[in-house]
């Protein structure tokens, strides 16, 4: 496996690691922030020996609101695909693989495809300009993924 290749590997699995992290961190974000205890002055919140940036976590919610947004501008079906993973990872309420087909008015072989192909361009949004931060959200989604 090459460089790209394996560049490519990696920041599918990390945009695959944020979806499947995506209500999760909406929901505590939202939670931290309607907490009487959080100051919104104090950026670092501390949960279960954990310290969590609730600054670095809006801004990774904003910049995966961008992605999604990006992918549903994309010409031809990008709006099908937007769907695609907005009833899969980002609406609170998740539908169990057999309902998302039925959503959708496809096969389970089509939704895998179109689950890959969209995945690969919220990847490229995502992850093709570094950022200072991802590593630090790199970190909180696998901190995330262990705790939840």
């Amino acid at each position: 496996m090459n460089g790209n290749q394996r560049h490519r590997e990696i920041t599918y699995l990390n945009t695959m690691l944020l979806l499947k992290n995506y209500r999760a961190i909406t929901w505590m974000l939202e939670s931290l922030l309607k907490s009487d205890n959080y100051e919104y002055n104090d950026a670092i919140y501390n949960v279960n020996n954990g310290m969590l940036n609730i600054q670095k976590m809006k801004e990774l919610v904003e910049k995966v609101n961008d992605a999604l947004f990006f992918l549903k501008q994309k010409p031809g079906d990008g709006e099908y695909l937007f769907e695609l993973i907005n009833l899969s990872y980002i609406v609170p309420e998740s539908r169990t693989h057999d309902e998302l087909l039925h959503c959708l008015n496809i096969s389970s072989r089509q939704y895998y495809r179109m689950r890959e192909h969209s995945i690969n361009i919220l990847s490229l949004k995502l992850w093709s300009v570094p950022s200072k931060d991802s590593e630090y959200w790199y970190e909180m989604l696998i901190w995330l993924d262990q705790m939840l």
